[in-house]
């Protein structure tokens, strides 16, 4: 988000802030009734980012992203009967997108407690801050699109249940409401959770001896942000400076992010370490592949793509620029499987596409040269 964006909403929540309302209040909702029942649990929250989202854990606690809060020390939070209080961020040492906020205002209601048996046959939903409607609200149903990589310590639950700005922090849940995970980021159908059951982690590592150790990864993901915000090109004497708060901030989703900042200003080699970084972090990160066979396919090392696209034909098969890219990046390395997969998921997925993909199967593709 633009520095300018950034103040405009600042500025709207000061006024909301001031302003008589009813917000967080419940209007109709279609989901079923645990889901929306969660509802009460989740508050609209401003921080570091001015609208986000935070899941109740305890009377007294809430949990979001440190994105949402950096190096800020208190959180307002509006509660859904109308006052507007203030929240401690509780210092941490927990090296992932999550932060406790404590409050002794948060009034009455449910709290929500970590469940991790998600499959591909659970239906999930977010449940989060609509900010221009000024309300916590159910929204798009999705599914599982890749499980927490097992072997990566703070792997992400991939899903494809809408999520947009301001619901950062928000609710995760399943079909009976139960908590499974903690609104991170995402877009173009691929969103990204913290697992619920992170909280276990987070909370072994919080509390006031995690004072140093907060307040180094607080400020780095503040500059990291601040650091993408630069209006203009990203000049040479920045790369190294924004790569390294932004891999200090221990948030993978900013890693891709940077990555593509960098990429924009032609910085490409420091671009795909930091999704190389993202990889290691999280194997399963669906958009950090997608932004690194993007950025490889500009700089014509397409043999570098294949893994990658094979991966994401697996678990993104209805992503129609990927598939016409696997066809380039097929006939272009001499992997046929990889062009003909590519062309029958295009006629799977997109028939009113399939003409297309067939003529470029079969049209005699010279291979550009290595981009400068």
């Amino acid at each position: 988000m633009k520095i300018s964006t950034r103040a405009a909403v600042l500025i709207a929540a000061l006024l909301w802030s001031v302003a008589p309302s009813d917000a967080n209040a419940q209007g109709l909702c279609e989901a079923p009734s645990a889901v929306c029942d969660a509802r009460a649990a989740v508050f609209i929250v401003s921080a570091f980012e001015p609208l986000a989202s935070a899941v109740r854990i305890s009377p007294t606690t809430l949990v979001t992203n440190r994105h949402v809060v950096a190096d800020v020390e208190e959180v307002t939070i509006f509660r859904a009967d109308g006052p507007v209080v203030t929240g401690r961020v509780v210092p941490t040492g927990y090296d992932g997108d999550l932060v406790l906020v404590e409050s002794e205002d948060l009034g009455e209601g449910p709290v929500l407690e970590p469940y991790g048996d998600v499959t591909s046959s659970t239906v999930l939903y977010t449940v989060a801050g609509d900010v221009s409607a000024r309300v916590v609200q159910v929204y798009a149903p999705g599914r599982l699109l890749l499980a927490p990589a097992g072997e990566a310590e703070r792997a992400r639950l991939h899903h494809s249940a809408y999520s947009q700005f301001g619901n950062s922090g928000g609710a995760l849940v399943d079909q009976n409401g139960r908590f499974v995970g903690i609104i991170a980021s995402g877009g173009e159908g691929r969103f990204e959770a913290m697992q619920a059951l992170d909280l276990a982690a987070l909370t072994q590592q919080s509390g006031p001896e995690f004072a140093d150790e907060s307040l180094r990864i607080g400020a780095a993901t503040r500059a990291c942000v601040e650091g993408m915000e630069h209006r203009g090109p990203i000049a040479d004497f920045m790369v190294e400076d924004l790569a390294g708060f932004c891999l200090a901030s221990a948030n993978r989703q900013l890693f891709d992010l940077a990555a593509q900042t960098l990429a924009r200003s032609r910085h490409f080699d420091a671009a795909i370490a930091l999704l190389n970084s993202a990889l290691v972090r999280d194997p399963h990160a669906l958009n950090a592949r997608v932004a690194l066979v993007v950025t490889l396919h500009s700089l014509r090392h397409y043999e570098e793509e294949i893994p990658h696209l094979r991966f994401l034909l697996e678990h993104v098969a209805n992503d129609r620029r990927l598939l016409f890219l696997a066809i380039q990046t097929g006939k272009w390395t001499d992997e046929v499987a990889l062009a003909e997969d590519a062309a029958a998921l295009i006629e799977e997925h997109h028939p009113e596409a399939a003409a297309a993909a067939k003529r470029l199967l079969e049209t005699d593709l010279p291979r550009p040269g290595a981009a400068p």
